[in-house]
Parts: structure tokens; sequence; C-alpha cells
């Protein structure tokens, strides 16, 4: 849910529903790819994905699942309400996606995000964006892998207690 700033003079500034959205789909269409390329895709191409990339797709899945056929809607907007255990999962799903690619090979091609962002980078003509294109869509990414390694600080210190440990 996006909070909003009361006055200019706060430190902090929130996003909005627009700016969620803009944010969001990068992820959400990365998260298809890899939902696709978990079964034969019609287009015949799939990205590089692990049995372990499957099988955090899959737990995924089934809690989304689970969340859509347990949805509430707390005061009868149509908005429903996403509960932090699907967000714990795409969390656990998506977080080594974003962190440094530890492909054994060391070509680039093995890694599922560098083949998607060539995909989203490519026009329907065969020809690739511009620089200025992909600024945006690299910024975003950029602001995933940072919340990608906060919400991993808070989920171990929700999981510890209180306490951080450095050491895991």
């Amino acid at each position: 849910m996006p909070v909003h700033r009361e006055s200019k003079s706060e430190l902090w500034t929130f996003v909005s529903d627009k700016t969620l959205h803009t944010y969001g789909i990068l992820l959400r269409k990365f998260t298809y790819g890899v939902f696709s390329s978990c079964k034969k895709h019609s287009s015949g191409y799939s990205l590089p994905i692990s049995e372990d990339d499957k099988i955090r797709a899959a737990k995924l899945q089934a809690a989304l699942k689970s969340q859509s056929e347990n949805d509430e809607d707390d005061d009868g907007d149509g908005v429903r309400i996403c509960g932090s255990e699907v967000v714990d999962e795409f969390h656990r799903f998506i977080k080594p996606f974003l962190y440094p690619f530890a492909g054994a090979s060391g070509s680039r091609w093995d890694d599922p995000l560098e083949c998607f962002i060539a995909l989203y980078a490519l026009n329907e003509d065969g020809t690739f964006r511009s620089a200025d294109g992909m600024s945006q869509p690299f910024a975003h990414l950029q602001y995933h892998m940072r919340c990608a390694m906060y919400y991993e600080a808070d989920l171990r210190v929700r999981e510890s207690g209180g306490e951080l440990d450095m050491e895991r």
C-alpha cells in the first residue's frame, strides 16, 4: 500500500500507485517469463532456468494460488490483501535472480536475468532499444536489487527475533 508525503520537507519520498505499476512491470514480466520457462512455451524459447529456479517458481505459484483461494477484500473496495507469506515467497523466488549470478559457465547467456533484459530491449522489428530507452528499466532493476537486499536483512532480523546475524 503506497504511503504519500504529508509535506515536501519530509525525508522520505513515497511512490504513487502509477509509480508502483511502472516499477513493478519489469518484475511482473520477468516472473511470467520464468513461469513460462518452467513448461514448454509455444515460442520454443525459454529462459535458462535451473531446477532450483523451477522449484522456487512452483512454490511461488502455490502460494499465489492459495492466496487467491483465500482472498480477502477487507472493505469491499475490490482491493485484495496480499499476505506476508506470499510476499516472503516472492522474495525467496526473486532474490537469486537479483543477486549476482553464480553460474559455473561464466557465460552471460546462462543468466536468466541477462537473457530477459536482452529480450526486454528487443523491438518488434528485431532492433534493440536505444540506450536512453533502456536507462529507466535498468534504474528500476537497480532499485529492485537494493530492495531485495533490504528485504533480506529485514527477513533475517524477523527470523532471528531482532538480531541481525552478519555471519549467515
